[in-house]
């Protein structure tokens, strides 16, 4: 990978070169060309060799000795012999640059240049500086022509341009040397103005230090982790998540890195579709772990993979002692072939996701008692429709069976009642009412159809009441209906 991004840095349209402490090319890519030089020609000459004589003096610094001026006082442009970093760093300096073979008519090549200081590996006080790493980008037009795109094409048109993806290389410290034009599509912010800056503000806060420490394996002569996540800081202060691979350009002379590549994706759709994922796995868990049914999740072979805390009360086990168990196992003998036949309709059912509700059943504990159920299935298929597993939702009847059992008893009793304690005129009012003559609305009409006076009706209903031990006479007279079998 690192063979990749240097291809990639030598490829650039831009000049990426990096000089040692004498001023003297240690490495400068392939856009050297556009001057006429070879690059590996400049490989230990000194960096005045590209830059007109006349400009020299105008953009001096630093008194230097070195190469071919040993003792003799000399000047240095600044920005190739940078030692400073960070914010101090030089940027957008326009210098006019010296072809190899200089023709009279023409016109001067201009230059923009971004430059940090590199230093060797080692404690922050007395560290030792190694030379100048920067990139210079052509200004003229002219040389933005259509033979420099076409030389980037692969390494840099396709991959950095017209992508999502976001190419930035910084110095060791993290000051941004270069941008892809990607960064204003994807973070809306303008490729020049990050240049000079440091990555750390774009760089989510908290994240500032994962990003240090990446790229800080360099002091001690490691390499920086391959692969990380971070989040980055839009134009509009949003936040937006990456996946990065970074690779350190090493400095060939000392190891050191020269600079780092970062190569990052973004995943901000991803993480949201994680983030969704994980709320509602964590909306599941809670509702597992506080459902008042038991809820069950089974293999295709019918074995327990899942169970919740309420399926462990139920069934008397823990739920670890459950994972493994065959739903058979908890079923009476008489019930098992029910249970087989549900099954097997779950499997013809052939749909993506088939329910079978309702299902009452009769569960053995491990203590031996009884519990009656109430399931609803369901099965959970392949996109061909092939059964992977099953979901039971296991509902206790118990206190609905007893309340059944209660009504059941009481009705039989009224029903006894009715049949033995009132008398066939008392009865006759409750056909009558039956049949539709309500009361005490069409007490008038019911009293005429009997032949009784209305005081006598009232007395009728009063003792019919007392007898039933109930004040609502519709039920009394769904119970008559019942026992009598009056249908309407």
């Amino acid at each position: 990978m690192e063979r990749f991004y240097k291809t990639l840095l030598f490829n650039l349209p831009d000049v990426v070169y990096q000089i040692n402490a004498m001023g003297e090319f240690v490495y400068v890519n392939d856009s050297i060309a556009e001057l006429g030089y070879d690059p590996r020609e400049l490989i230990g000459k000194h960096f005045d060799t590209i830059i007109q004589p006349e400009d020299r003096d105008a953009i001096d610094r630093m008194i230097y000795f070195g190469g071919d001026t040993v003792g003799k006082p000399a000047r240095q442009p600044k920005f190739f012999n940078e030692r400073r970093t960070n914010e101090r760093i030089t940027r957008n300096l326009r210098v006019r640059l010296r072809p190899r073979s200089p023709a009279a008519n023409r016109e001067p090549i201009l230059g923009e240049v971004f430059a940090s200081g590199l230093y060797k590996p080692g404690p922050e006080r007395g560290k030792k500086f190694i030379g100048t790493v920067g990139i210079i980008r052509y200004v003229n037009e002219s040389l933005r022509s259509a033979k420099t795109l076409s030389k980037t094409e692969q390494y840099y048109r396709l991959l950095i341009e017209n992508s999502f993806e976001i190419i930035m290389i910084t110095a060791h410290d993290g000051t941004v040397l270069y941008a892809s034009s990607s960064v204003e599509r994807v973070l809306g912010r303008a490729s020049f103005g990050l240049i000079g800056e440091s990555i750390r503000d774009i760089v989510h806060l908290d994240d500032v230090r994962a990003v240090e420490a990446a790229i800080g394996g360099r002091r001690a002569g490691q390499r920086p982790r391959r692969r990380m996540e971070f989040r980055l800081v839009d134009g509009a202060g949003g936040v937006k998540h990456f996946e990065a691979a970074i690779t350190m350009i090493a400095d060939e002379c000392h190891g050191a890195a020269m600079c780092y590549v970062f190569h990052a994706i973004d995943i901000t759709a991803r993480k949201e579709i994680e983030s969704a994922m994980e709320k509602r796995e964590r909306i599941y868990k809670i509702l597992l772990r506080t459902s008042p049914d038991a809820i069950v999740l089974f293999d295709a072979d019918g074995d327990i993979i899942m169970a919740n805390d309420r399926a462990s009360e139920l069934l008397g086990q823990r739920r670890e002692e459950l994972i493994g168990r065959h739903f058979m196992s908890f079923l009476f003998e008489k019930e098992k072939a029910r249970a087989s036949n549900l099954r097997r309709r779950m499997v013809l059912a052939r749909v993506m996701q088939s329910y079978f509700l309702n299902n009452v059943f009769t569960l053995r504990r491990d203590d031996g008692g009884e519990l009656p159920v109430e399931v609803s299935f369901s099965a959970i298929n392949d996109p061909g429709g092939i059964v992977e597993g099953y979901l039971a939702v296991i509902r206790d009847i118990t206190e609905r069976r007893r309340a059944e059992e209660d009504k059941r008893r009481l009705e039989e009793e009224l029903l006894r009642i009715v049949t033995s304690r009132l008398s066939g005129r008392e009865i006759e009012l409750l056909k009558y009412i039956h049949d539709g003559l309500s009361w005490p609305a069409h007490k008038r009409e019911i009293g005429k159809a009997m032949d009784v006076i209305p005081g006598t009706l009232d007395k009728f209903v009063s003792r019919i009441k007392q007898k039933m031990g109930a004040a609502d006479m519709d039920e009394i007279v769904n119970i008559a209906a019942l026992r009598f079998k009056w249908f309407r």
